[in-house]
């Protein structure tokens, strides 16, 4: 399957109602040709804008959440951030519980990549580093159950309710190397257009054949039986 096939078939599968995105992560001089290099946004905003259709690139200078850029290895994190004393200001933590919240962030080093391209999964056309999802919890659920489909195992999720984007779907997913997903934080659901009753999910691009395949088989017997609610409604024909 070619990248466009891959997204259809994400987005048939499950019902998205919003195109995945890709992320590629880079360093060195190389850049994609004809990618734009916007205007300052959050991280949160670029998966946004490019869900919505944009090819962009995002670097140091135009990510504009110190936040998230810290999280993604492009700047220094900031001492207000690093006290608590931010977390604090905007309501979210108490200041003690902010500070060792941020020490326990999952980050890329400092210098690890230059920039980060991203555009719709379809759009892309270079293999990305990673799937990014917005979507339903149901739909969630199959992704998460199509990557264990055929291993097994239990899923271990991480966040801090912080860092949604940034930290979750792009460093955690890029650094174990396995699905991990989100309810957002403050930012992102402050900054974007996420509606209230979507989650976030990322994983690896090289996982994403195989989580493919999965659905198909899920496709076949699970998720019809399911999402049209036969044990539901066979107990309401006994009542």
């Amino acid at each position: 399957m070619n990248l466009k096939d891959m997204a259809k078939r994400l987005e048939d599968i499950l019902g998205l109602a919003a195109p995945a995105v890709g992320v590629k992560l880079i360093s060195g001089d190389w850049s994609p040709d004809g990618w734009l290099r916007g205007d300052k946004l959050t991280y949160c905003q670029f998966i946004m804008k490019a869900r919505e259709g944009g090819r962009l690139i995002a670097d140091v200078d135009n990510i504009s959440c110190p936040n998230g850029a810290s999280a993604l290895g492009l700047r220094e994190v900031p001492p207000k951030l690093v006290s608590g004393e931010l977390l604090e200001t905007i309501g979210t933590f108490e200041k003690e519980a902010g500070a060792e919240m941020v020490a326990s962030i999952p980050r890329f080093r400092l210098g690890e990549w230059d920039r980060i391209a991203l555009a719709r999964l379809g759009d892309f056309d270079f293999e990305p580093d990673l799937v990014l999802i917005e979507s339903l919890p149901e739909q969630i659920m199959w992704l998460n159950l199509a990557s264990i489909y055929g291993g097994g195992g239990r899923l271990e999720f991480g966040t801090s309710v912080s860092n949604g984007t940034c930290s979750d779907l792009t460093v955690v997913p890029m650094r174990k190397g396995c699905i991990n997903i989100s309810a957002g934080c403050y930012g992102c659901r402050n900054a974007t257009s996420v509606a209230d009753q979507d989650m976030y999910a990322g994983l690896p691009f090289g996982k994403l054949t195989a989580l493919i395949e999965a659905l198909e088989q899920l496709q076949q017997k699970a998720m019809p039986r399911t999402r049209g609610k036969k044990a539901y409604k066979g107990l309401s024909v006994l009542d």
